[in-house]
C-alpha cells in the first residue's frame, strides 16, 4: 500500500478505521508509519496501543482530562506517543 517513495497511501482497513478521527490529514499520514501490532513492536519501534491504554510518558495529559484518540508504545515501553483531543475550558 505504499508509494514508490516509501510513503504509506493507505493502511489496512483496521488501522484506516482508527485513525479517521484524526481531522488532520498530515497528521493521519505520518501516523500511518506507526501501524505495527505486538508482534513486530520492538523490532519495528512502536505498539498501537489505541484507545484502551495511555502510552508511557502521558500521564500530565491525562490528568488534563483529555480523551486519547490513539496511542503508541515504542520500543520495549520506554516511551510514548499519544493523540488526543484537549477538554474545552
Amino acid at each position: 500500500m505504499g508509494g514508490d517513495d516509501g510513503y504509506v497511501e493507505e493502511a489496512e482497513p483496521q488501522w484506516e478505521k482508527a485513525l479517521r478521527p484524526i481531522q488532520n490529514q498530515a497528521l493521519r499520514d505520518h501516523l500511518r508509519f506507526h501501524r505495527v501490532g505486538d508482534a513486530d513492536a520492538v523490532s519495528a519501534g512502536a505498539q498501537y496501543l489505541a484507545t484502551t491504554e495511555w502510552p508511557p510518558g502521558s500521564g500530565a495529559v491525562e490528568d488534563l482530562g483529555a480523551t486519547l484518540i490513539a496511542g503508541w508504545s515504542f520500543g520495549e515501553y520506554q516511551h510514548g506517543a499519544a493523540v488526543v483531543r484537549l477538554p474545552s475550558s
